[in-house]
């Protein structure tokens, strides 16, 4: 993925999109990351770090509590430093290094949920870490520019968020997918209608793009439709 610029200066980019796309923020000498992928990543995501000169990390953001985003919220914060955020409403999960129970919006997801799912929970487990900072509802990083904000944007978990930069660009976790062309409703989540009415909000934001935790970007003229649609 190509470095993507913001009117005023921020830097976004894609550090690894395999589990799950890993996001570098980057403005006059800040770094900012936002989730961390599964464990088995560790050393890629660390080399992908190293080749980018970044010694030292200012902000972890951790989207929701599943393990292909926090398997190495730990390591990253001991070895790079930063402060970690999350939801409040999922600060116990990290504590204790586990995740939410898996839900799902589709039938396929529905199966996978009811049936797959439970036989790998040992498998979800990642290294429990501290929280430093629990986000509510909003939240303005302004140590970082005035520009940098996180929402709450349930319903994929019950404590989503999303960053909001620029008010041109959003790192939307997996409230969003963008694995194919026209469809961007996740195939896991607690609450389909709170997907939907998170759609809403993102789309309030202005952003013009929506950055996924899995697959390709998704613009405001496809997240629009899908929101349209989903009322018909």
């Amino acid at each position: 993925m190509e470095i993507i610029a913001t009117k005023n200066g921020y830097q976004i980019e894609r550090l690894l999109h395999f589990k799950c796309n890993v996001y570098l923020v980057r403005r006059e000498g800040h770094n900012i990351l936002v989730d961390t992928t599964w464990k088995r990543e560790r050393a890629i995501l660390d080399g992908a770090l190293k080749e980018r000169g970044i010694n030292t990390l200012d902000v972890i953001i951790l989207t929701h509590s599943h393990y292909d985003h926090t398997g190495n919220a730990a390591f990253i914060k001991r070895k790079y430093g930063g402060a970690l955020y999350i939801h409040a409403s999922e600060a116990e999960y990290i504590r204790k290094g586990k995740m939410p129970k898996v839900k799902g919006t589709t039938p396929f997801g529905k199966t996978i949920a009811a049936f797959i799912a439970p036989l790998l929970v040992g498998r979800f487990r990642y290294d429990p870490v501290e929280p430093d900072v629990l986000v509510e509802d909003e939240l303005l990083l302004s140590e970082y520019g005035n520009e940098l904000r996180l929402i709450h944007t349930p319903g994929h978990t019950s404590g989503s968020i999303s960053l909001i930069i620029d008010d041109e660009i959003a790192l939307v976790g997996d409230s969003m997918i963008g694995l194919l062309p026209d469809r961007i409703l996740p195939p896991y989540g607690d609450d389909e209608k709170q997907i939907r009415h998170s759609w809403r909000v993102l789309l309030d934001t202005g952003c013009s793009l929506f950055l996924p935790s899995h697959g390709s970007a998704v613009p405001k003229e496809v997240l629009l439709k899908n929101y349209i649609n989903c009322f018909q």
